[in-house]
């Protein structure tokens, strides 16, 4: 009799988990974002380099479908987000550069666990499609000043947890590392080359339908 009750206590438990991890969804986010820029200069013959990391605040919202097989979730997702960070480095005196994190789309996959009825443990990861502003400031000569857009193709890697609520409400806390292909960039005498790679711990509540 209570291997029987046991038996339907697990049942009963995956067929929630089921019903809770399974559905369209859609979130809002924000959290804290970091950029690394490896960036290396020529202006003139004159060659410049250097590696910088600044701060600051992501945010953006993220659709997706999960499917939850048992103990097992499925899913895919899309994502665009906007970024405050901003980088700015002194090349020499009166001359700097300055990246800043613009638009991240992001397509992917996760796949998790089901760890309680309500409690999802994930890995996700993906393509990534990054734009980068980069200026570079001549103050003595602002002829020599130019600025532009780069559009970056890259991965993403993260890990997290969702909890689920009651009518489909839930929050999620996760970690994402995103690589960005080098990029290089030119407008006469003057060239950018460099690296981005970013970090951001998010926080970010949903609802399932």
């Amino acid at each position: 009799m209570k291997s029987k009750i046991a038996i339907a206590a697990i049942l009963a438990a995956s067929a929630a988990s089921a019903q809770a991890q399974t559905g369209f969804r859609a979130d809002v986010h924000a959290g804290w974002d970091q950029i690394t820029v490896q960036e290396s200069a020529e202006i003139e013959d004159e060659a410049f380099s250097g590696k910088e990391r600044e701060s600051g605040v992501v945010y953006g919202g993220e659709l997706g479908y999960d499917h939850s097989f048992g103990m097992v979730s499925l899913g895919a997702y899309a994502g665009i987000a906007g970024s405050s960070t901003k980088e700015c480095s002194e090349v020499y005196a009166e001359v700097e550069t300055c990246a800043e994190a613009g638009r991240n789309i992001t397509l992917g996959v996760r796949g998790g666990v089901n760890v309680t009825p309500s409690t999802l443990l994930y890995v996700k990861g993906g393509y990534s499609n990054g734009q980068l502003r980069l200026n570079y400031i001549d103050h003595v000569d602002e002829d020599n000043s130019f600025g532009v857009h780069e559009n970056m193709d890259g991965y993403h890697l993260g890990a997290g947890v969702q909890m689920t609520f009651v009518s489909g409400l839930y929050a999620k806390l996760e970690y994402v590392r995103t690589d960005y292909d080098d990029y290089a960039i030119s407008d006469g005498d003057a060239a950018l080359r460099g690296g981005l790679d970013r970090d951001n711990v998010i926080f970010a509540v949903g609802m399932r339908f």
